[in-house]
């Protein structure tokens, strides 16, 4: 009977080989710690830049909501407060998509057109804290190294839409 060729085995080929693959698989390592490292800082800072904003949109219409009710108390409040609490409102994702905001900016002056207004500006306000409040906790989570959780509605209560509002007040 004919013997087969034999391959000569040598176990320095496979030592090569072996400690390439190793290289191979520490340098993907490697890199894909470095890509998810510099991910979490980009979203860290992403949410840390998101987070100001918010902060200062909130604060600022709360302060415009106050002065505009002490100057509604005293009968001070003019068109020019209204037309100022209605331009302050495009800034906001929900009032500045909202078909009666757009209809009542335009209005002249009244009460009802002052009270949507005042209406719409807590709204916003309640909105822009809700958001900042979402963007802390998201950067909190990515400056501890970790994905952010799902945030529930216990954690942060959601904003709620002014009363009378459904989604056909929508623009678009």
């Amino acid at each position: 009977m004919q013997r087969l060729p034999q391959i000569r085995f040598t176990v320095r080929p496979w030592l090569i080989l072996v400690g390439l693959l190793g290289l191979a698989v520490s340098g993907y390592l490697l890199l894909h710690r470095f890509a998810h490292r510099s991910a979490m800082r980009a979203e860290t800072s992403y949410s840390s830049e998101q987070e100001r904003p918010y902060a200062d949109s909130e604060s600022q219409l709360r302060k415009e909501i106050e002065a505009f009710q002490r100057a509604e108390d005293l009968g001070q409040a003019g068109s020019e407060m209204t037309d100022q609490l209605f331009e302050r409102l495009q800034s906001s994702a929900i009032a500045a998509n909202s078909r009666e905001v757009e209809r009542w900016r335009r209005e002249p002056e009244s009460l009802e057109r002052r009270a949507i207004a005042l209406k719409w500006a807590k709204a916003a306000a309640d909105e822009a804290g809700y958001m900042r409040e979402l963007h802390r906790r998201w950067r909190r989570d990515y400056e501890r190294d970790t994905p952010p959780h799902h945030i529930t509605a216990d954690e942060v209560k959601p904003f709620a839409m002014p009363e009378g509002w459904t989604s056909d007040d929508l623009k678009y």
